[in-house]
């Protein structure tokens, strides 16, 4: 039998291995006489545990925007600017295996209260806040799924956020304003003009989601112009949804400049980019808004639920309001009906059009609140 080499000159404890003796054999391990010398072998036959090398939270991020955000997720650069505006400033130095469930506990008490602060956007700087329970929650969710991710990856042994559960009761909104509000709401987006105005304009007439109309494009526009087809990448069921336009929706759109440097149907630069700024935008038509009289707050969410609520009252049936708002049907609904409803869509936004807008409203044709000679050309696709 084979006895472990002699510990000398050029050898570390991790050299030294456990062997198999045979049943009958004196003792179960023989150091070359190291227990007789009054010398402890066990620490060199405990094998060393796994550690995590310097690696920081910010290190994390990066891998987990690069396999995982841009990969599966559609919002992944809405939870990317989420956790580099909360996350990163307060841990983004420290390494992650020194991370602790108190740390995510105490950042996200910081972040239950909002903090005034200035806010930096492509038009400018504007005076804002950040925070609030709904922030606390969404940090909450994706800081613990970060640090899951860093456990599959074999970055961490354990994920020791997991245990760390949100004070905060989330009550879904219920706000639905009246149709005196929306047509206030109407008359102050009409008044702000292009590209906002034109906006939050078609947001009520659709009640499609914030980012549907932000980034729309020319190519969505149907070849009649009278359907926008959102491509299924660009929505969030994943599917392609149709939004039937209204005679009221056409002439706004009618009414828009056509883009010369870019795609973008809502730009600020001539189509080249989307429309971005949308808390100072918001912020912006509840001024105008209040030049006659103050409105219960509100958020550009609650035009989809008042939209809703308003079709059912004019009686259109829920199904189709459903599919209106381009909710996915579930069970035995996404199995076997693939009816697309597009005739009852029309129909349904057209009814509600009039309600909202009536024909006696004038829409007038705007043009780009820009210089193009400002513009920095080579930056810009070619037209």
């Amino acid at each position: 039998m084979r006895h472990p080499p002699l510990i000398g000159e050029g050898w570390r404890w991790a050299n030294i291995r456990p062997l198999v003796w045979p049943r009958h054999g004196s003792a179960p391990w023989r150091l070359n006489g190291w227990p007789r010398a009054g010398v402890d072998p066990s620490p060199a036959l405990v094998p060393e545990p796994i550690s995590v090398r310097a690696f920081t939270v910010s290190d994390l991020l990066d891998r987990y925007k690069d396999e995982h955000l841009t990969r599966n997720l559609r919002s992944g650069a809405n939870v990317e600017r989420l956790l580099l505006r909360h996350v990163t400033p307060a841990w983004g130095e420290r390494e992650v295996a020194s991370i602790g469930p108190r740390d995510l506990v105490d950042l996200i008490e910081r972040i239950r209260t909002p903090a005034a602060m200035k806010i930096a956007s492509r038009a400018g700087s504007y005076e804002g806040s950040r925070g609030g329970p709904g922030a606390a929650a969404e940090v909450r969710k994706w800081t613990r799924a970060m640090f899951q991710f860093a456990v599959e990856r074999q970055y961490l042994l354990e994920n020791p956020l997991a245990g760390v559960k949100n004070r905060d009761r989330q009550r879904p909104r219920s706000r639905v304003l009246t149709m005196e509000e929306l047509r206030r709401v109407r008359d102050a987006a009409s008044a702000m003009g292009y590209p906002w105005g034109s906006y939050f304009q078609l947001i009520l007439l659709t009640g499609d989601r914030r980012g549907e109309w932000a980034n729309a494009q020319i190519s969505w526009l149907s070849a009649d112009g009278t359907r926008l087809e959102i491509p299924a990448v660009h929505y969030k069921t994943g599917k392609v949804q149709v939004v039937p336009l209204s005679a009221q929706a056409l002439r706004v759109i009618d009414a828009m400049p056509t883009p010369e440097y870019g795609p973008y149907l809502l730009s600020s630069l001539g189509g080249a980019k989307p429309i971005s700024g949308f808390s100072r935008a918001k912020k912006r038509l509840d001024e105008v808004i209040a030049r006659g009289g103050q409105m219960e707050p509100w958020v550009v969410h609650d035009l989809r639920r008042s939209m809703a609520t308003h079709m059912e009252r004019l009686g259109v049936a829920p199904h189709i309001i459903e599919v209106c708002l381009g909710h996915a049907l579930k069970g035995i609904g996404a199995t076997y009906r693939h009816y697309t409803y597009l005739a009852e869509k029309t129909a349904a936004l057209q009814i509600w059009a009039n309600e909202l807008m009536p024909w006696n409203r004038r829409i007038e044709k705007r043009t780009w609140a820009f210089k193009p000679h400002s513009l920095n050309r080579q930056a810009l696709p070619s037209s």
